[in-house]
């Protein structure tokens, strides 16, 4: 038996050589080692690259900020307009004009994207801004920032930035004007510290030209919105002319003297155009 075992073993060993020369099997050895060694790149590539495409969004760096340390990213945010980047993961239009933008975390794979928690959500005054942005999108934009309030990053005033000005680190616009909203919001916050402050000043804003009532005396009254509130801020102009050519729901800049804050709308007289 041992004799016939050996036997058939060498018979074996030589119909594999008779079918496969030595130089096939250096072929096919070869072929199994490039084939083993492509698989794993692939698959290193494939998971390298769904681990770095979200995470270098800034606006997944600017969530992780506030989420980190809340109290520091405040302090650093308070009062700027901050340029990020980010996917869209839902946009939700009001009866008012403007929509909401919500930017999933996209760095903790775990997030629902439809989940509005944990994530930036953006207001836009204008939704026109918006008109042709899809979900999963990626987008820049541009933003006063607002609160961080369960959960989540809220930033209003917001406009479609220029790719240029966005890097994969939040950027804080140093050309910053403070916006309309804003102001209205430190009033809204704290209304005694913010007429000590500004009351019988001039200040210089950015704001959405809202409705045009042109007074007897040559003038105009221009209403300023809020989170819904059509005249949350009402600027007096001494000369109508001042505005003509200002389209409703346009970005301006104006110069006005704060008079007073009564019935939860903010006062502001004297008021020009700054170009």
């Amino acid at each position: 038996m041992h004799i016939e075992s050996f036997s058939l073993w060498v018979n074996n060993r030589n119909l594999r050589k008779g079918f496969f020369p030595q130089r096939e099997w250096l072929l096919i050895a070869g072929s199994i080692v490039l084939c083993g060694v492509t698989l794993s790149c692939n698959r290193l590539s494939s998971r390298t690259g769904a681990g770095t495409s979200a995470s270098n969004l800034s606006a997944n760096r600017l969530y992780r900020e506030f989420r980190d340390n809340p109290i520091d990213a405040t302090n650093k945010y308070r009062g700027k307009t901050v340029a990020v980047e980010g996917l869209v993961g839902k946009i939700i239009p009001s009866d008012h004009g403007d929509a909401t933008v919500h930017i999933p975390d996209h760095s903790d794979a775990a997030v629902n994207p439809n989940d509005a928690n944990r994530a930036i959500i953006a207001t836009f005054p204008r939704q026109d801004d918006l008109r042709g942005i899809r979900t999963g999108e990626k987008i820049q934009l541009q933003c006063a920032f607002d609160k961080y309030e369960f959960n989540s990053v809220s930033m209003s005033f917001c406009t479609l930035a220029k790719p240029e000005n966005v890097g994969p680190e939040p950027a804080i616009v140093a050309s910053n004007v403070p916006s309309a909203n804003l102001l209205y919001r430190e009033y809204i916050a704290n209304e005694k510290a913010a007429s000590a402050k500004y009351d019988g000043t001039n200040v210089e804003i950015e704001a959405r030209l809202g409705n045009q009532i042109k007074t007897d005396d040559g003038g105009a009254a221009i209403h300023i919105a809020n989170d819904g509130n059509q005249k949350a801020l009402i600027a007096s102009f001494p000369d109508a002319s001042a505005v003509a050519g200002i389209e409703q729901g346009e970005l301006f800049r104006l110069r006005c003297r704060v008079r007073k804050f009564e019935y939860q709308i903010l006062w502001l007289e004297a008021c020009e155009i700054e170009r």
